[in-house]
């Protein structure tokens, strides 16, 4: 009697024994990895390398210019339309180069402006340009006069205006006694600020007299044409209070005595400068550097 037995149970053995053998074989990791591996399967992009971009379009170029001298007119145009992919590519990396170089002078200009204005605030000497910033602050109102005007303070210490005639329906002595303001007060004003203000300009005159290399020069004339404003000014203050009142002699004289200490230090900064320091700088570069 012939059996005849189910070998689909032993078909189905081997082929879960081949089945792991093959993935326990070094092949498959091979093959896996020959798919996986981006690196093989990357574009080949001509140009892809912009600074490839030249020479290639001098390359097909030539190709087309020979296959032209070949009088195969079709491949010429092919090559010269990949000159003309890659002509446009070197120009977009050029446009892309001058942008960025644009930007970066921009952003240097900006540094450098923003650093100008940092100079201008901080501009040598600087314990001396704060401190004459604070008289200008406070004198601001006082280089305005107009003969008729006169002065007094506000909360702050700082010169106000009173102007000759009406304003807003208060006349001029109104107004100064709205602000408990008078001649002495004006006097007064004048002696302690003007007192201060003559010893800032000794020290001035004082740095600029041994300022061989001229470093104070610009900051000294710019406090003398600010002296000329203030000058011009007191002028008329002067003129306002020569009206023939017995308490006018002593506040023309103040004001007298501050204009002559105001055109002293105008006449000082202008000797030294002009007249005594004058080469000074430009001996000292001309200097042999043997003798330094």
């Amino acid at each position: 009697m012939v059996t005849f037995r189910n070998n689909n149970s032993n078909r189905r053995n081997n082929f879960r024994r081949n089945d792991r053998n093959f993935k326990s074989n070094g092949d498959r990791s091979k093959f896996g990895s020959s798919f996986s591996n981006n690196d093989n399967f990357q574009r080949k992009i001509p140009g892809r390398n912009n600074h490839n971009a030249s020479k290639l379009i001098d390359k097909y170029n030539n190709l087309a210019r020979e296959a032209l001298s070949s009088g195969d007119k079709i491949l010429s145009e092919n090559y010269f339309q990949h000159a003309d992919h890659f002509t446009r590519i070197l120009s977009e990396q050029e446009n892309l180069k001058r942008s960025r170089y644009s930007a970066d002078s921009n952003d240097e200009k900006k540094h450098s402006e923003k650093k100008d204005m940092d100079d201008k605030d901080n501009i040598f000497p600087i314990e001396l340009n704060k401190e004459f910033k604070i008289f200008k602050v406070k004198f601001s109102e006082l280089t305005k006069i107009q003969e008729g005007d006169k002065i007094g303070k506000d909360n702050n210490g700082n010169y106000i205006l009173f102007s000759r005639g009406w304003v807003m329906g208060y006349s001029q002595t109104a107004w100064r006694k709205i602000y408990r303001e008078d001649r002495n007060n004006t006097n007064k004003y004048l002696e302690e600020d003007f007192t201060k203000f003559a010893k800032f300009l000794d020290r001035i005159t004082g740095v600029a007299d041994s300022d061989l290399l001229n470093v104070y020069k610009t900051f000294s004339y710019d406090v003398s044409n600010y002296c000329q404003k203030l000058i011009a000014s007191l002028y008329n203050l002067k003129k306002t209070y020569d009206d023939g009142a017995d308490n006018s002699t002593e506040i023309i004289a103040r004001i007298d005595s501050i204009i002559l200490v105001l055109i002293e230090y105008k006449e000082k900064i202008e000797t030294v400068y002009v007249t005594k320091h004058k080469g000074n700088f430009s001996c000292y570069l001309n200097m042999d550097s043997n003798s330094i």
